[in-house]
């Protein structure tokens, strides 16, 4: 099984593969609307969630940005509802490029910070008995070299 979470609180059965970079979206329509926004307004404005306000928060909080106030913005159960609205101009999107390269690359979502925080990361759980098996090294090495060139990106 692959996951995503908090590679410190995962069972000893998990292989970590990567800790993908998070940053903060929005559709050049939202963007040519509202302009491009400072860091540190960014907990003012609408921001899309998913389920609750947890991983915003620890972005924020990551990135040096303090909020005074609740945050703001549409909570979906789902990144990709996430996406879309994002792309429909709802508010501001917290993606990495392994779930929204192709977005990103067709200038529907455009990349607003350059910043490197990274929230968690991906992990496959395996049985104990196959976790050094020849076949999951070989199925973890080529999902992390997969990943780490979509996490590149194609520059």
């Amino acid at each position: 099984m692959i996951g995503f979470g908090d590679l410190t609180t995962m069972p000893p059965d998990t292989l970590p593969l990567i800790r993908p970079r998070m940053f903060p979206v929005a559709s050049p329509e939202w963007l040519a609307l509202n302009k491009m926004p400072k860091l540190a307004d960014l907990a003012r404005l609408p921001l899309i969630h998913e389920e609750n306000h947890r991983q915003w928060e620890n972005w924020l909080r990551a990135a040096g940005v303090a909020s005074d106030r609740p945050l703001v913005g549409p909570r979906l159960w789902d990144a990709n509802l996430g996406f879309d609205a994002a792309m429909t101009g709802q508010g501001i999107a917290l993606v990495s490029r392994l779930t929204a390269s192709e977005y990103i690359d067709d200038g529907r979502l455009v990349e607003l910070f350059d910043t490197d925080i990274r929230l968690g990361g991906y992990y496959l759980t395996v049985a104990p008995s196959r976790r050094s098996g020849r076949d999951t090294l070989a199925l973890r090495q080529w999902l992390m070299s997969n990943l780490d060139t979509t996490e590149k990106g194609s520059t």
